[in-house]
């Protein structure tokens, strides 16, 4: 198993999302395709024997904080430790606090990571995660 951690034809990763997600959303496919200086955008690939597993977009807000968007694990990997060992190299390299939104019911799988909500509206919780008390200076 191999996470690759630099940027690749994002072909296999937009067939994944749309595999894995009913409708994605639109503004999740900007960022990808489009990256902007004010949110530089970083990408993780989890493969396996060249097969796209899992996937997640990592995004720039600030100096050590990262926005985490369009996570992904094919649906016939789930539930099978692909998406936590993704999550879990990204926490490694990356040192900071973590901002998400999420469907309600997949935030399960963030809470297990140790991402605590923050906020919920009808259909999403917003969710942290600080991997490094340093970044923040109260």
């Amino acid at each position: 198993m191999e996470i690759k951690t630099y940027w690749e034809d994002l072909s296999d990763y937009k067939k994944l999302i749309d595999k894995c997600w009913s409708q994605p959303p639109q503004e999740m496919f900007e960022y990808a395709f489009a990256p902007s200086e004010k949110y530089p955008i970083k990408f993780r690939f989890l493969r396996e024997n060249e097969n796209l597993i899992s996937a997640v977009m990592i995004y720039f807000l600030g100096e050590k904080i990262y926005g985490i968007s369009a996570m992904a694990t094919d649906p016939e990997y789930q539930g099978k430790g692909y998406g936590t060992k993704l999550m879990q190299k990204v926490h490694e390299e990356f040192k900071g606090l973590f901002l998400l939104k999420v469907r309600k019911e997949k935030s399960g799988f963030y809470s297990k990571l140790g991402y605590k909500i923050v906020s919920s509206d009808d259909k999403n919780h917003f969710m942290c995660f600080l991997n490094n008390s340093e970044v923040i200076d109260f």
